[in-house]
């Protein structure tokens, strides 16, 4: 885009001076047009750029302020950011609206054109016809999201939902299941604990026996490598 800015430039100061030289034109006649091109052009930028930022910043808000009623955690600095950048907009806007109007009316009362001051008129009467028409058009806008709301919840709020409350099943899943194996170990872990008592009893028990046997040295030898033998298995 900036490289039209020179050759428009060179375009318009061309047709300026083959308007001055060759077809009479007068300069004051120039300098009424030049002054209203400038004009139009600023007025244009003017209508465009902080509005769309203060319009778009009050979009922002409204669009949190939906989120936060359906449930939506929003940050509340940058709701606060939002709305000051929304009022300096604003401020911005009405400013540039007003100083513009007195900077035209100015240029034309001591240049003598009279084009200059429609332009002073356009610039504040531009004030109140651009919050206008957005405004109406915030309406159309408001009005079809209601429409729409209705019967059509926001995709990211369902999606975020449907997925909260599978994470939710599974959870409650995978703790019972938790709780299930919980038991189980608890249930073989006393079951092995009166395995060990009932075999230290029996060893108990025989070894007792076999110390009291007063015949047969190797049988007894045998029965007591035996009985060590249970014991280091365990």
């Amino acid at each position: 885009m900036r490289f039209w800015i020179f050759p428009v430039t060179v375009v318009v100061a061309l047709f300026a001076i083959w308007l001055l030289i060759f077809l009479d034109v007068p300069l004051s006649t120039l300098l009424s047009l030049a002054l209203g091109f400038v004009s139009l052009a600023w007025l244009v930028g003017l209508l465009i750029v902080p509005w769309n930022l203060y319009f778009g910043a009050l979009r922002a808000v409204g669009g949190m302020a939906e989120s936060r009623r359906r449930g939506i955690e929003i940050d509340a600095h940058h709701e606060e950011e939002a709305r000051r950048i929304a009022q300096r907009m604003l401020r911005l806007a009405i400013v540039g609206h007003v100083l513009s109007a007195v900077v035209v009316g100015v240029i034309s009362y001591f240049s003598g054109s009279q084009v200059g001051y429609y332009f002073a008129g356009f610039y504040l009467l531009s004030t109140l016809f651009r919050p206008a028409v957005a405004y109406f058009g915030h309406l159309r806008r408001r009005i079809t999201s209601l429409s729409t709301s209705t019967t059509h919840p926001r995709d990211d709020v369902l999606t975020m939902r449907e997925s909260v409350q599978r994470h939710e099943q599974e959870l409650r899943r995978m703790a019972e299941e938790n709780d299930h194996l919980r038991d189980e170990i608890a249930m073989l872990q006393g079951r092995v604990y009166d395995a060990e008592r009932k075999v230290n009893g029996i060893s108990q028990r025989f070894a007792e026996t076999v110390n009291g046997m007063a015949d047969n040295h190797e049988v007894i030898t045998g029965l007591k490598a035996f009985i060590r033998l249970l014991r280091a298995e365990q």
